[in-house]
């Protein structure tokens, strides 16, 4: 810090708040502390650690996942058996196009760690639901397993409901094209749009 002249400059530190940050951001403000004639350390180093807000968004949507793993992993399983198979796939763009759907809009496989990814996933899914339906009636012996339940697919739609506020707050608030501070006034817009609509 003192090579590259930051402890002057140092305001704050955003990270998640992992337990190796932790003792990271603990030895940064004893340091900054040592050298308190020249630091900028505001109100001792109270406010010196900023927990970053995607990563906060990122546990509680991935708790919210949990919820509804099984579904999850139907239709995780249902997107695979299609996309794994260009017959299968055939077959449920034939489908989509009975149902009048965009045969061009694709689906997303998640990777189960990310939970952007299943919100991808969900929103594609969701979009193909009747096509799925149909495909699971002409083969029932392959889909009727994997194929979720009226009900399930009624808390897929609510669970991508929620993930979408969180997708669209993820994607503001990790912006790289405009400063933090513009995101949060867009973020502070945003909410009020979602309050008024």
């Amino acid at each position: 810090m003192v090579k590259w002249n930051i402890d002057k400059k140092l305001f704050a530190l955003t990270l998640d708040n992992a337990s190796a940050n932790e003792v990271a951001v603990k030895d940064i403000i004893s340091d900054l502390r040592a050298n308190a004639s020249i630091s900028a350390l505001v109100c001792d180093g109270i406010f010196f650690h900023v927990r970053c807000a995607c990563h906060i968004l990122n546990l509680v949507a991935r708790d919210g996942l949990s919820v509804i793993t099984s579904t999850i992993e139907n239709i995780r399983q249902l997107v695979l058996a299609v996309k794994g198979s260009p017959l299968q796939w055939e077959e449920l763009m034939k489908r989509a196009t009975e149902c009048g759907l965009d045969t061009n809009k694709g689906l997303s496989l998640d990777v189960s760690t990310r939970w952007n990814s299943t919100y991808l996933m969900l929103r594609d899914a969701l979009y193909y639901k009747n096509a799925f339906m149909r495909l699971k009636s002409s083969d029932r012996r392959r889909y009727e397993k994997i194929t979720p339940s009226p009900s399930e697919w009624a808390m897929a739609f609510k669970l991508f409901q929620c993930l979408k506020k969180f997708f669209d707050l993820t994607e503001l608030l990790s912006g790289t094209q405009y400063p933090t501070v513009e995101a949060l006034i867009c973020l502070k817009d945003w909410t009020a749009a979602q309050r008024r609509g």
